[in-house]
Order: structure tokens, then C-alpha cells, then sequence
């Protein structure tokens, strides 16, 4: 045991700490850049597909608001028709065969008196005076797309009736020319029967999930909600005005072009309102949708002829509610004044550098003479308009030293009208 032992107060052997250097695993780096590639591509492809869903979602919105819109119109376009009266249910315009397929006017037989209905090719309904439906309307914005509508009627045949023009059919086209990416359809249609009489539509059988009694009363019919309308609307645009402007250069009320400009107006708390025009005060044709109580200018056409003219207009809601007619009047005067005749001096005067003379002429003859406009030519230069006057006279000044100076006056009207030229009156240099 004693050997075994340690003798008191020896010294402890102290065994040293033998510190192993840690070794990179060979390739350790490189599978950390190998991780983050992969990380890297993953996130990558994630992302793509987020991008993707994202654009294929708003696409997919954006088309089916194109759409809802274009029913919309299609919808209040239909009703529309449906309360016109029977023999206002006519075209106003030829439609004509378009060879482009995606035009729905393609539909239109190549000798432009027939429109195809799917399997049917029926006869179009034209009447220019007692139509009311228009064949193409203005664009109709909707945000970004724009909104065409063509409109076809036309006679159909039922083979249980009687003769060969039973009842009509309105049919309604609407078009969008800037479809989303990816749109399938750029069009959407809509159509309605037109009769004389009431047509009788036999009751539907209501049917139920599972069996049950009879009901005892008969079920009360939903009513068909047309949008931008006042469920029961019955209240008519109010404050209808029309106001016909002048032609350029003219006095007011005055034109000499059978196109004029209408401002419209009127009021309606449900919905846009259509601006109908006459140029008789019973066929009226619709020119333009208008937003309530905002004034729109529209281009209208007067019979020609020199005279006043008059042009009835009226409002129609959504509702079909028709506003009180009101009118405008514009003088239509196409005919020029006669030239002006004998152009001469009255006098002529030389002071220092300046030459004054007083020219007088024959007056013009017309209904709605204005005045005179006096023209001058600078040494052999173009005319250029100088002064109005009133009167048959007019006195002038220029300098003495020009090579030639040249006198002419033509006569104008109310409506903007010139005459003819009269004769020209020549001073040359230093001569009176």
C-alpha cells in the first residue's frame, strides 16, 4: 500500500492541455454557395409564380368588367327600344355589309337589305323619317375602353301567324375595341320582340328542391332591374333646353351651313338621358347620350334652302320618361352678296411721303347685307383684309414711294358670306 501511495508533500504532476486545431471540412464553403443558389432559384420561382397569378387575376377582373359594362348597355339599349312605339321601331340609317368578320355589321347580307339572326336571315327595317333607332351610336366610355353599339331591326316570321311581317326584332350589339390581354369575346348581344298587339306568354311552373304543396297564390314576379334606373321611374327629364350657336364668322343667329351645332341640356335624378332631334317636330332621331343637367354640344343637320330653320328636341331617360319638346331657331342663308360695283376715288391727296384717297363704290344687293370689307395689295403682294365699313365709301392711306398699290372690296351678309371681288383700283409710285 505504501507504494502505491504518494509520500506526503510531493509535488502533483500536472498533465498539459493539448489544444486540436479544428480543420475545414474539405468542400465546406462551397456547399454554403451551392445552398444559397438553391435558396435563391426557389424564392426566384415563387416569385414568378406570384407575378404570374397577380397579372392573370387582374386580367381576368378587367374582362369581366368590360364585360358587365357592355351588358349594361346592352340591357338599358333594349328596354329603350322596347318603349318605343310600334313604327318607331325602324333604323334610321342603312346599315351596310362590312367584309371584316369581327364587325358585326358582317352579319349584314352583301346586298345590304337583310341582317343573319343565326340560323335566320330576316329583312332590315329602315325608315329615315319614322325610325328611332340609330344603326351605330357614338362610342360610350367605360374607364379606359370604349364601347361601340350597333343596332339592327328587323321583320320576323313566325310560321303559326298569318302573313310574312309578324312582329320586329331589335337586336343589340355592343363592342369594345381595347379588350384586355387575353380577351376571348370583344362583343356581347342582346335582342327583343316588337309587336302591335299584347303578347301573351303562357305562366311559368314554379318547381321546388323537393316536394311540397301547391302554393295557394300565385307568386309574385321579380322585377327586372335595368342598371343606372330607378326601380319605377316614372318622372320625366326636366328642364329640357336646346340652343342652336351660329355658324363661324356669322352673326347670332345666324348660319350659312345646313350643318349647325345644338348645345343640349336636361335633368334627370336616375339616370343618363337621350337627346332626340327633329327637324319637323315628330320624327325625332337620337344624337347623343347625355350625363344630367351637363350641357353637350351635338352636330345637327337643317334642310337646305335659305330661311329659318327649326329644330325640335326632346329628352328620354332610361325609363323610356319623355321630356316636354322644346325648339330652336337659326336663320339659314347660303346666298352670296353681289360684287360691289364701279370701285373709284372720290378723292386723293399727297402730303410729304403719305398718299390719301377716299374710295366709294355701288352698293351690294342681298337680304342680310352686313357691310363692306376693304382689301389691299402692297407691290403686287397677295390682298390682305385692311378695314370694315358700313358704308359705300372708305378712305385710305399709304406711302407714295410703293411701287403699286392696289385697292379691292368684296361686300359680306349676316351669315358670313363674301360677294365676288369688285374691280381693282391701281396707284403706282409717287401718283394720285
Amino acid at each position: 500500500m505504501k507504494s502505491l501511495s504518494r509520500a506526503r508533500g510531493a509535488p502533483s504532476r500536472v498533465i498539459p492541455r493539448v489544444r486540436v486545431p479544428l480543420r475545414r471540412v474539405q468542400g465546406e464553403a462551397g456547399f454554403q454557395v451551392l445552398e444559397l443558389s438553391i435558396a435563391a432559384g426557389i424564392l426566384a420561382v415563387v416569385i414568378a409564380g406570384l407575378s404570374g397569378a397577380m397579372l392573370s387575376g387582374m386580367n381576368v377582373v378587367g374582362m369581366s368588367r368590360q364585360r358587365t359594362a357592355a351588358a349594361s348597355l346592352a340591357t338599358e339599349r333594349v328596354e329603350r327600344i322596347r318603349n318605343l312605339g310600334f313604327d318607331q321601331v325602324a333604323l334610321t340609317e342603312q346599315p351596310v355589309h362590312n367584309p371584316d368578320p369581327q364587325n358585326p355589321d358582317n352579319a349584314v347580307t352583301t346586298d345590304n337589305t337583310s341582317y343573319r339572326v343565326g340560323a335566320a336571315t330576316e329583312p332590315l327595317i329602315v325608315s329615315s323619317t319614322g325610325g328611332a333607332v340609330r344603326h351605330i351610336e357614338d362610342p360610350v366610355l367605360s374607364g379606359p375602353t370604349e364601347l361601340y353599339i350597333y343596332q339592327y331591326v328587323t321583320w320576323v316570321d313566325d310560321p303559326a301567324i298569318a302573313g310574312t311581317q309578324n312582329y320586329k326584332r331589335a337586336t343589340v350589339i355592343v363592342t369594345w375595341r381595347r379588350p384586355l390581354k387575353g380577351a376571348v369575346s370583344s362583343r356581347i348581344g342582346m335582342s327583343t320582340f316588337v309587336g302591335k298587339g299584347t303578347v301573351s306568354v303562357p305562366a311559368a311552373t314554379p318547381t321546388f328542391a323537393s316536394p311540397s304543396p301547391s302554393p295557394s297564390s300565385t307568386p309574385t314576379p321579380v322585377p327586372t332591374i335595368v342598371p343606372g334606373i330607378c326601380v319605377g321611374d316614372t318622372t320625366a327629364p326636366t328642364d329640357p333646353t336646346l340652343r342652336i350657336l351660329s355658324g363661324a364668322g356669322a352673326d347670332n343667329g345666324f348660319t350659312n351651313s345646313t350643318g349647325v351645332q345644338t348645345r343640349l341640356q336636361a335633368q334627370d335624378a336616375c339616370s343618363v338621358v337621350t337627346a332626340q332631334l327633329s327637324n319637323n317636330g315628330s320624327s325625332f332621331t337620337d344624337v347623343a347620350t347625355l350625363p344630367s343637367a351637363k350641357a353637350t354640344t351635338v352636330s345637327w343637320t337643317v334642310p337646305g334652302g335659305d330661311g329659318t330653320k327649326t329644330v325640335w328636341a326632346r329628352f328620354v331617360d332610361g325609363a323610356g320618361n319623355r321630356s316636354s319638346v322644346v325648339q330652336g331657331s337659326i336663320v339659314l342663308d347660303q346666298t352670296k352678296p353681289t360684287a360691289p360695283g364701279s370701285l373709284r376715288t372720290a378723292s386723293c391727296s399727297i402730303s410729304s411721303d403719305t398718299r390719301s384717297v377716299s374710295l366709294t363704290w355701288n352698293a351690294s344687293t342681298d337680304a342680310n347685307l352686313s357691310g363692306y370689307r376693304l382689301y389691299v395689295s402692297v407691290n403686287s403682294d397677295p390682298f390682305q383684309f385692311v378695314a370694315p365699313t358700313s358704308s359705300t365709301s372708305i378712305t385710305s392711306t399709304s406711302s407714295k414711294s410703293m411701287q403699286s398699290v392696289r385697292y379691292m372690296v368684296r361686300a359680306y351678309d349676316k351669315a358670313g358670306n363674301e360677294s365676288p371681288d369688285s374691280s381693282i383700283l391701281t396707284f403706282t409710285k409717287n401718283s394720285c
